[in-house]
Formats: structure tokens, C-alpha cells, sequence
């Protein structure tokens, strides 16, 4: 639940949010992860949030960025 109020607080306190990308980091000998990673960056493409969520976590970022007009570069495949 934290993780929603920390993304709507960015959303509404910081219009400098450029993009959110979601995608599967690498877990070596060619596998990816199953939980993906999220990263937000500013308009000065610098990286302004990292961290892995949960898949459940992705659904609900995903329609809080579309509500909000931010652009999403989704690299993650769910299933």
C-alpha cells in the first residue's frame, strides 16, 4: 500500500516525471526474473525511482500511470 501513496504523491508533487518503465531483470544463465522492475525517470532522463514490485503491484502502476497521462515504456512480459 505504501507504494501507491508514494506514486500518487510523485504524480501530484513533481511534474518533472517524464516516463515509468517496467521490465524483467536478468537472474543470470540466460532467466529472467518473475517480479518485474520498476523505474521512473525525470524530464532530464535521469533516473528518479528504482525498485522491484510484485506483478500485482504492475497492474495497478500501470493503470495509475495511464490515469495520470504518463508515458509507459512496458518491457515486461506478464505471462
Amino acid at each position: 500500500m505504501f507504494l501507491h501513496y508514494l506514486i500518487k504523491l510523485l504524480i501530484y508533487r513533481n511534474d518533472n516525471i517524464r516516463y515509468a518503465k517496467f521490465y524483467a531483470a536478468n537472474a543470470g544463465k540466460g532467466r529472467k526474473e518473475r517480479n518485474p522492475t520498476f523505474q521512473i525517470f525525470d524530464k532530464e532522463e535521469k533516473k528518479f525511482v528504482e525498485m522491484s514490485i510484485k506483478p500485482t503491484d504492475y497492474c495497478l502502476l500501470k493503470k495509475y500511470f495511464t490515469k495520470y497521462n504518463v508515458m509507459i515504456v512496458d518491457l515486461y512480459d506478464y505471462f
